[in-house]
């Protein structure tokens, strides 16, 4: 798999393969984290050198190479065992209710602002 992530032509075999290591080193981690920490070096090696790689390689890539590494160091790092596959989306934020402001209202602010008088 590393070898694919970092010498495959194609983007998208490239993504599938940087997934594919994601869930493969997440079950292990879930049944010890000790033998993806012996992994990790080479994984970070790979892994980084995708990230760092030329512009060429495409920011697709380059993502999923990052979501790879970031997945597999907080499975080793974390003091809770984090070993999850996928990225949770985070919730939709409520959306906060837009301030209308009308034109005339914000120039005559920033004119009184400014200390110039206003047009009315």
């Amino acid at each position: 798999l590393l070898e694919l992530i970092e010498r495959e032509r194609m983007r998208q075999l490239r993504i599938r393969a940087c997934e594919a290591l994601r869930e493969l080193l997440a079950a292990v981690g879930r049944r010890s984290r000790a033998q993806v920490e012996q992994v990790l070096p080479g994984v970070t090696k790979a892994l980084v050198g995708v990230i760092l790689a030329d512009y060429k390689v495409g920011s697709t890539v380059r993502c999923a190479a990052l979501d790879t590494w970031r997945s597999v160091a907080t499975c080793v790092l974390a003091a809770q065992p984090k070993c999850e596959p996928s990225i949770e989306e985070p919730p939709p934020a409520a959306a906060a209710p837009a301030a209308t402001v009308d034109l005339a209202t914000f120039t005559a602010a920033i004119l009184k602002h400014r200390g110039q008088p206003t047009a009315t």
